[in-house]
């Protein structure tokens, strides 16, 4: 049985811009924003201002992780040059995610590359209010044409969408009725037609454990966790 996280963060640079203004790492693990407010952003034994992938993948042996699917958050700052580099030198292990903030003035362009030249197979949008888009942001909405854009292109390249707003469930639900293939997961839920892949395409057998600040860990067994890894992220396991 494989244990996959399915939830991690790394930081190469901690580099986050919210609504607290920028944050960055002032060492043991603590981060200071804008405001200055000073709070531990990754336990001391993780590193001291930036956690790689080589202690993580240290601490997922210790605890028999066989993989792990890395995702993105403007806390930290956009670790897309850091995820590219993790996916070329472990790719047996990592599963990252690529993002872009839909305001960019060149977000579309730059969502192509990552999918089409660096083979990106996940993306992720932080879009909270507490550390994520609608942070830094006026809030928006989720089905709105904006960000329909991005799922079309999302799911033309047969990729995985990942969202993190329990604030925003219908909204998602409204966008996963609209597009026919692609795929959703968010940090509380898993969308209906994600559910309906599941049972009606899945077969083999994994366990993922999904992990989010403010929710109780639970863990997918069987076919609801094969999606995660198998259909979802497209991974070669």
């Amino acid at each position: 049985m494989k244990k996959i996280d399915a939830h991690l963060h790394l930081a190469k640079v901690v580099a986050g811009y919210c609504r607290r203004g920028e944050l960055r790492a002032v060492g043991g693990g603590k981060a200071q924003w804008g405001n200055g407010e000073i709070f531990q952003l990754f336990p001391t034994d993780f590193g001291d201002t930036c956690f790689l992938a080589e202690r993580a993948l240290e601490i997922m042996d210790e605890n028999q992780v066989e993989k792990a699917v890395l995702m993105q958050g403007s806390m930290y700052g956009f670790q897309n040059q850091y995820h590219y580099e993790v996916m070329q030198k472990y790719p047996d292990r990592f599963c990252p995610s690529c993002t872009v903030d839909p305001f960019m003035t060149d977000h579309m362009e730059t969502l192509k590359y990552y999918l089409e030249e660096q083979k990106f197979h996940l993306v992720k949008f932080e879009v909270s209010s507490g550390g994520g888009l609608m942070g830094c942001h006026d809030s928006f909405d989720l089905a709105g044409e904006r960000m329909m854009e991005i799922y079309r292109l999302i799911e033309k390249h047969k990729s995985g969408l990942s969202d993190q707003s329990a604030v925003e469930y219908q909204r998602m639900r409204t966008v996963s009725r609209r597009r026919s293939t692609a795929l959703f997961i968010g940090r509380k839920y898993l969308l209906w037609r994600v559910i309906e892949v599941v049972i009606t395409s899945c077969t083999r057998n994994a366990v993922v454990r999904f992990r989010a600040r403010g929710f109780e860990s639970h863990t997918l067994r069987s076919k609801a966790a094969c999606l995660v890894i198998w259909q979802l992220f497209s991974l070669p396991f």
